[in-house]
């Protein structure tokens, strides 16, 4: 038994423990029972929460949340993955301009976000308890959000079992998760700094742009001989809104210079952001790191 192979059997153990204890609160439902809902996105972290935890024999619902703040892409791809893992999957449509306070786009929208959606979901998990994907690394972010999930008594698995971005990585591969590589892809508000109005329209437009970003990141990837070209590893953010539409910059991580700082790259953008209404791309920047742009000067 390799060293690896025991942290990632203690750390499992350790994540099997924290699922109990969510499933011994007792409620309506039953005093204990490994049956649980998780909020999911599709993304990494609910992923291999789900995965996890039907491989420890729980029984598991994942609760969806779609509008116009998250891809129809993401949406498509999330409900797949369920069906491909034949999991429950229930999906519930929340457009949260429809709240003041996250239309307001203040430094407090995630806050006033997560409140509102997690809101919507216990009432459509219960009698089951709701978990979502917070792990150990988020605590080192800004994340206002947390704050919200602790007030309404969610349960964080992967928190309370102390795994960070890594472990799950690894030991999302070591346990046979597919695509455990996956890139974050927070929703389509994160795009907007803060004081700046997001709308409908606008949201619409970023998704679309995004998506079709991602397939040309995924060919010049490819060209260049970069793996797993297919995840994309960028964000499309508003610099400045007019009644006219939005100036946007293409970020894009460090690693991919090889290609994205050519001229033929930034001529291929420049065509495809031509065809998307609304969107003006202003200038193409690499970065080191994509998470949490515009929260650079906060801390949680």
């Amino acid at each position: 038994m390799t060293k690896a192979t025991t942290v990632n059997e203690i750390k499992l153990r350790q994540l099997d423990e924290a699922l109990c204890a969510c499933c011994s609160v007792p409620t309506a439902h039953a005093a204990w029972n490994k049956e649980l809902a998780i909020a999911f996105s599709g993304g990494l972290d609910s992923r291999f929460l789900a995965f996890a935890a039907r491989m420890f024999g729980y029984s598991v619902t994942l609760l969806h949340v779609h509008g116009p703040h998250v891809s129809p892409h993401e949406s498509a791809f999330a409900r797949t993955w369920a069906d491909r893992h034949n999991l429950p999957f229930k999906r519930l449509f929340l457009n949260p301009l429809d709240d003041a306070r996250i239309a307001a786009n203040d430094e407090l929208r995630c806050y006033f976000c997560k409140k509102r959606l997690f809101d919507e979901l216990l009432r459509l998990s219960a009698p089951l308890p709701l978990c979502d994907g917070t792990h150990a690394s988020d605590t080192s972010a800004y994340r206002p959000g947390r704050k919200a999930l602790r007030e309404l008594g969610i349960y964080s698995p992967l928190e309370m079992a102390g795994f960070q971005k890594d472990d799950i990585r690894r030991i999302g591969a070591d346990i046979g998760l597919d695509i455990p590589w996956q890139k974050a892809r927070p929703c389509l508000l994160t795009r907007f700094p803060y004081g700046i109005c997001a709308d409908v329209p606008l949201l619409n437009a970023l998704a679309g742009a995004e998506e079709n970003m991602a397939k040309l990141m995924e060919s010049c990837s490819r060209d260049a001989g970069i793996p797993h070209g297919g995840e994309p590893d960028f964000r499309l953010r508003i610099q400045t809104v007019t009644p006219f539409g939005a100036d946007v910059e293409l970020h894009v991580r460090e690693q991919r210079k090889s290609f994205t700082q050519s001229e033929s790259f930034s001529k291929k953008c420049r065509h495809l952001m031509n065809s998307i209404p609304l969107l003006r791309l202003q200038a193409i920047r690499h970065m080191g790191n994509l998470s949490g742009y515009f929260d650079r000067s906060r801390r949680s």
